[in-house]
């Protein structure tokens, strides 16, 4: 039984890859810069032209804002979070220039309050004295395409 079980096997593949290269087609697969597969099919056959993947290279204009606008959001930093008392605001040195304000909101009475900074590339706030909630900093920025960055504190 297991001689008849390989020879039928072995019969089937001889035959199948005969056939396969007896009629001459083959099938072709090209690729985009990226090494997505656009297109699959036989040469000279009825393929559609149409791509299978979207070339990487081409960027949609609102992925570029929002790739940019987390660009900037990962130049801030708050932490800890969340805390029990102090919270050290960071930024990145090249964003110094761009803070026009920077504003401390509470969610739970919103009540505002600015931050005043110095030329370093940081500020400590002291949030023991406030109620346990949700804070929000807002840094205000001059740049055309991001106006402000908003980064969440939950005080304990």
């Amino acid at each position: 039984m297991k001689k008849l079980i390989i020879s039928v096997a072995t019969f089937s593949c001889v035959y199948f890859t005969q056939a396969q290269v007896s009629t001459g087609s083959k099938i072709e697969f090209t690729y985009d810069v990226s090494g997505n597969q656009e297109q699959r099919g036989v040469p000279g056959g009825s393929n559609p032209k149409k791509p299978l993947a979207k070339d990487s290279t081409q960027v949609d204009p609102h992925t570029e804002l929002e790739v940019y606008t987390k660009a900037i959001e990962n130049k801030f930093v708050v932490s800890p979070n969340p805390t029990n008392g102090e919270v050290v605001l960071q930024w990145e040195p090249d964003m110094a220039t761009k803070i026009l304000n920077i504003e401390l909101v509470s969610l739970m009475s919103s009540a505002t309050t600015d931050i005043s900074r110095n030329q370093s590339n940081s500020v400590q706030i002291d949030l023991s004295r406030e109620i346990p909630g949700l804070y929000l900093v807002i840094f205000y920025l001059k740049d055309e395409k991001v106006a402000s960055v908003q980064k969440k504190i939950i005080k304990m």
